[in-house]
């Protein structure tokens, strides 16, 4: 399912629309990220979250213009978005931990340990995409028949 799940995303909520509904997304993210560099201890995890995203924007440019590729790495795609908006979902739960009880002390860091470990898998996710397709066009359907 994961990778119908990809294809969904890339053609019916990229491609169709042209990016719009990932505009309206990002409209969202970027409140989080103007609101968090308002708060010094949340700075470097918007700065990170914001080059994310910029990221993201670089490789769905290049989707949306040339389309033929898109579909062959929609998965790595897949994951390198739901990371960028699980990440944004942990900035917007810090903004809420002003104080210092145990829970919001807990919150902080589990959102310091997922910019930690797991943001920085978004990178090779998306230098996949960008550069991967050329790996598949060297096969072709007789590659897969005795």
């Amino acid at each position: 399912t994961t990778g119908i799940q990809a294809l969904d995303l890339v053609g019916r909520k990229l491609l169709r629309d042209r990016g719009r509904t990932l505009a309206e997304l990002h409209r969202c993210v970027d409140q989080t990220l103007t609101r968090a560099r308002a708060r010094p201890r949340l700075v470097p995890l918007a700065d990170a979250l914001a080059q994310v995203w910029l990221e993201l924007d670089e490789v769905v440019a290049l989707l949306l213009h040339d389309r033929a590729p898109s579909t062959a790495m929609a998965t790595p795609l897949l994951w390198a978005f739901g990371h960028a908006v699980v990440g944004w979902l942990w900035l917007d739960m810090a903004l809420l931990c002003g104080g210092q009880s145990p829970f919001e002390r807990g919150k902080l860091a589990a959102a310091h340990a997922f910019f930690s470990y797991e943001l920085p898998r978004i990178g090779p996710w998306l230098q996949a995409v960008r550069g991967g397709d050329s790996l598949l066009a060297l096969t072709t359907n007789d590659c897969f028949h005795p």
